[in-house]
């Protein structure tokens, strides 16, 4: 007998590939219609103050290419006569940064679209890994949909200073894919586990919290 014949149709991996496609199709329209409007708007806050910085600086000084000079500059302190500033290390978001602005010169569009394909495809690969861990479509379907529904996610492609937690969360999902991938090896196979580490060497060049992805993993 036929072991094929008694799996139902509905149960075939081309039926499974077909709705997992459609449902990231779904998650894709929800990410595009809810965070679209960013496409449409300029540079605000501090957005300026880092592209200003990425112009002076280019290629030259991508470690000190995000800082911020309270006195004189954002803001005006009467009682404070020195300059004050903060600095942080964030060589990858003013790499791209510096990019962007060779590239495109001060068309904010460019920049938002970037944002925007960071965050689709971090939603994508929640609901793949999520898949990969066996849930069912709908719950996978489900917590991808509310991750991209949180009230934060609304600056993703409209705060270009907001980049570095973008690329965060992208690293945070690549890391626990390849650590899964590791773990269903047994953790025998090299190139898993030097992936987990070279995302994790990404996420230090992101964002000062990218320091704690390690010990998570």
């Amino acid at each position: 007998m036929d072991d094929r014949a008694a799996v139902p149709p509905s149960d075939t991996p081309t039926a499974i590939g077909r709705r997992d496609l459609w449902a990231a199709l779904a998650l894709v329209l929800l990410a595009f219609t809810l965070h679209a409007h960013g496409l449409a708007l300029g540079f605000f806050f501090d957005d300026n103050n880092h592209l200003e910085l990425c112009k002076q600086n280019g290629y030259h000084d991508l470690a000190g290419g995000v800082r911020f000079d309270w006195n004189h500059r954002l803001c005006h302190a009467w009682w404070a006569q020195k300059e004050t500033g903060w600095a942080y290390f964030r060589p990858l978001p003013v790499l791209v940064r510096t990019t962007l602005l060779q590239l495109f010169g001060l068309n904010p569009i460019p920049f938002h679209i970037l944002h925007l394909a960071l965050h689709i495809s971090t939603v994508l690969l929640l609901y793949a890994l999520l898949r990969r861990l066996g849930c069912r479509l709908w719950t996978s379907l489900l917590v991808s949909g509310l991750f991209t529904l949180h009230p934060a996610h609304p600056f993703v492609t409209a705060w270009v200073a907001n980049d570095g937690p973008v690329m965060i969360g992208l690293c945070t999902l690549l890391g626990l894919w390849c650590l899964h991938g590791s773990a269903r090896a047994d953790h025998r196979r090299i190139g898993w586990l030097a992936g987990v580490f070279a995302i994790y060497l990404l996420s230090l060049a992101t964002r000062e919290n990218g320091i704690m992805l390690g010990p998570m993993l």
